[in-house]
């Protein structure tokens, strides 16, 4: 499955991964899987989700006050020991796109999708071209 994974991002995910050029609070990115986190353990907060993917973007942090201290101070997020993202930020760059495409081709080749699926996507990914090279957290 590739899908467009678009989602809100929480104070502390504004904080941590930065709003966008638009100053708007949300990402979106590409995504290959329909794997998701339901939930977070004590020492992570969430950084971002959508009604379908609640958690979308997490961070983690070494103890549970330090994750309860970025919940209630944004700025605290920063200092999270690891981010973690849904989704595929890997993707959403020219050479990423180029990449995907060749796991999608790697997949037909081996008879494990449908061409007719990638020829199905093409077109979303196409419109969906980055303008930069990479993407920056």
């Amino acid at each position: 499955q590739v899908c467009e994974a678009a989602f809100e991002l929480t104070a502390p995910g504004v904080a941590v991964l930065g709003a966008r050029a638009d100053h708007q609070p949300h990402m979106r990115l590409l995504c290959s899987h329909g794997d998701m986190v339901d939930s977070l353990p004590p020492v992570a907060v969430a950084l971002g989700g959508n009604p379908t993917v609640p958690v979308q973007a997490a961070a983690y942090f070494g103890t549970v006050e330090e994750a309860q201290a970025a919940a209630r101070d944004p700025k605290a997020a920063a200092a999270a020991y690891a981010i973690t993202v849904q989704a595929h930020p890997e993707y959403s760059t020219p050479h990423g796109l180029q990449a995907l495409e060749g796991v999608l081709r790697f997949l037909v080749e081996t008879d494990q999708i449908p061409e007719q699926v990638v020829e199905d996507k093409r077109g979303g990914l196409a419109s969906q071209q980055p303008q930069q090279d990479s993407v920056t957290f």
